[in-house]
């Protein structure tokens, strides 16, 4: 049996999957396949314009054929189609489809139901149904996973040490108890119960530990890749016949949509994201908040193990729990704690916060459903447990600098600086109309924020900021969609757990920590030194510079004696002018400086405040004396 340590190895193929040349006929023929049964789906629910839209319609038996052209005016829907959408079915019909059509579409249908750009509101409600379980596949198919997992691990390490696996033909041989029934089934993989022996420190025997075993479904990965072949070609089809195809850019979201779902069939993705968020919040928020910790030998691309965390969902503590995945039994502990919500909507908020603020890595799936709560007993209080981090969103340092400043303009209703940062951020039609995006912008903000604080949803209005952006055709990058997604939920479970909560109050000390971050970071002693250098340059150009616009203006003819002594009158003003200037530049910058980085917990520290604050405050008070000193002493002598 395994023990709880963690090896890097290479993972060689497993005898039973085809070889790679074989792998990527099959694929081929599975995409030809593919497009046959997606047109037959959209054909038997009746969304003929989509299928005609997508060239599918040749694909069909001649008899559906004959049908679907003498219901469709196939002329007058080329010349509507060049600039309106398909007409969608009925939500309930949409979804059906969806269902239909397999795994991949299912999370296609899942990552539209966060789109209320894209969809109308009740096609978003219908899709977010897409979240429950889907029929599982039957044990022995998900056993056999397992074993090929387990058996190409204990290969690779049998041919690393040069000795001889031990395959397993049972799980019971690789877990100490397993059961077979699924605790969920989602459209890529199936949840299990089970218990694995682990060797702890100071215990003479190997314990035992409950873990969840995540188990990929068979052949799962080969059929996404052929549906996002297939996605890719409707892509750029819909983009190359339509309008509304060009102003989605629907090839750069198919793109975006298979990393994304291609790192979700690698769990050893999702066990590495586990570790990484989880080790984060563990340092910075350990009374507050749990993530599962990650068994490596029971880990690999098809199967994750890992910690079972006893909690309640946290929708238990809503007010009213109305949602499908809320239980209706309530642990009483909790129950008697549910005056602690607001303190619980702070702590989410922070957590997830910190995620995007400060770390750059997040989990970007936060609903109910992956939010456990548990009462610490010893303590009193509750943590918040988070589970499922199957899908991140990462923020780099200058996407993270353009949101800070992005939401600080939206605060402060300057829309030319929102205009800015939007366009800096995404990608913009060559024609845009900067004015008219700037004066619509600041009449949403102005609407959406000039109300009182209790009814602003920050959220909401970014999600509004997402819908006007969309109709001005400027494309923003896949990570501000997933920002606003994540934030909207954020606030919906908060504004659940506490009537009075505010997003905007609970984001300003992130911003504040980030700026200061930043500039701690990125200022020092001999940046701002440079800084006061530079400026003196500047300024002690400026006398030549207007002596050589004076000499151009008159051509050489015009100087006098008289006219020569006003400007060296003038040089040494200006010089003296912009001296001060430069040390006023540069004590103020001090003097910045050591305010924030007072604020911060930058080591080594003397008298409860850093040694660096200290020798900002010490340059900038002796520079600010010797200033005042010479300016006393140049008025006197005028």
């Amino acid at each position: 049996m395994a023990n709880d340590a963690t090896h890097d190895f290479p993972v060689p193929r497993s005898r039973n999957l085809p070889k790679e040349r074989d792998k990527d006929k099959d694929v081929a023929l599975t995409t030809g396949q593919r497009r046959l049964e997606i047109a037959t789906v959209l054909a038997q629910h009746g969304w003929d314009v989509l299928l005609h839209q997508l060239l599918l319609v040749e694909l069909l038996p001649s008899q559906l054929r004959s049908r679907i052209r003498k219901d469709l005016n196939v002329d007058e829907l080329d010349e509507a189609g060049n600039e309106n959408r398909p007409p969608l079915p009925i939500p309930s019909v949409l979804r059906s489809i969806l269902v239909e059509l397999g795994p991949t579409f299912v999370k296609l249908g899942q990552v539209l139901s966060t789109r209320a750009d894209i969809l109308p509101r009740e096609y978003v409600e219908e899709l977010e149904k897409l979240q429950q379980n889907v029929p599982p596949v039957p044990w022995p198919e998900m056993e056999e996973v397992i074993l090929d997992q387990w058996n190409a691990r204990q290969e690779a390490l049998a041919g690393l040490s040069d000795g001889r696996a031990e395959l397993a033909t049972s799980v019971y041989q690789i877990f100490a108890d397993f059961n077979p029934v699924p605790l969920a089934a989602g459209s890529l993989g199936q949840a299990y119960k089970a218990k694995i022996k682990v060797v702890v420190a100071g215990e003479d025997e190997p314990v035992e530990k409950d873990v969840i075993v995540k188990v990929q479904r068979p052949g799962v990965a080969r059929i996404v890749e052929a549906d996002l072949a297939v996605l890719r070609g409707f892509a750029k089809l819909i983009t190359e016949r339509s309008k509304w195809g060009k102003i989605y850019n629907f090839v750069q979201m198919v793109d975006d949509f298979a990393i994304v779902l291609r790192n979700e069939l690698d769990f050893n993705e999702e066990a590495t994201n586990t570790e990484t968020i989880g080790g984060s919040l563990a340092r910075n928020y350990p009374e507050d908040v749990i993530t599962p910790r990650i068994y490596w030998d029971y880990t690999g691309a098809k199967m994750l193990t890992v910690e079972f965390i006893r909690g309640e969902n946290i929708s238990v503590l809503f007010p009213e729990p109305t949602l499908a995945h809320a239980p209706r039994a309530m642990d009483a502990g909790i129950s008697a704690l549910e005056q602690e919500r607001k303190a619980l909507a702070r702590n989410f908020t922070n957590i997830f916060l910190h995620q995007i603020f400060i770390d750059g890595h997040f989990h970007a799936d936060p609903h109910p459903g992956n939010v456990m709560v548990r009462l610490d007993r010893e303590k009193g209080k509750i943590r918040i447990c988070l589970i499922d981090f199957g899908m991140v969103g990462r923020v780099d340092p200058r996407s993270r600098d353009i949101l800070i400043d992005f939401l600080l303009a939206m605060i402060q209703f300057d829309a030319q600086r929102a205009t800015e940062r939007i366009l800096e951020f995404g990608k913009s039609p060559p024609n845009l109309d900067r004015h008219a995006l700037t004066m619509e912008l600041d009449h949403l903000l102005r609407q959406s924020l000039g109300r009182p604080i209790k009814e602003v949803s920050i959220g909401q209005v970014m999600q509004n900021v997402l819908e006007l952006t969309l109709r001005f055709q400027v494309q923003l990058p896949s990570t501000f969609m997933t920002l606003v997604r994540v934030l909207m939920t954020i606030e919906g479970v908060c504004r659940q757990l506490d009537e009075d909560y505010q997003l905007i109050n609970a984001a300003e000390p992130f911003v504040i920590k980030t700026l200061q971050n930043q500039f701690v970071s990125q200022l020092t002693f001999r940046e701002v030194i440079r800084v006061g250098v530079d400026l003196r340059k500047i300024v002690g150009r400026l006398p030549r510079q207007i002596d050589d616009i004076f000499s151009h203006l008159n051509n050489g003819t015009l100087k006098t004696v008289h006219e020569h002594r006003g400007l060296e009158r003038l040089e040494r003003s200006v010089r003296t002018v912009g001296n001060r200037m430069s040390v006023g530049l540069v004590v103020a910058a001090n003097l910045m400086a050591a305010a924030m980085v007072a604020t911060s917990n930058a080591r080594p520290q003397l008298l409860g405040m850093p040694i660096l604050a200290w020798a900002f405050a010490g340059v900038g008070t002796i520079l600010g004396l010797w200033l005042i000193r010479s300016i006393s002493r140049y008025d006197r002598l005028s």
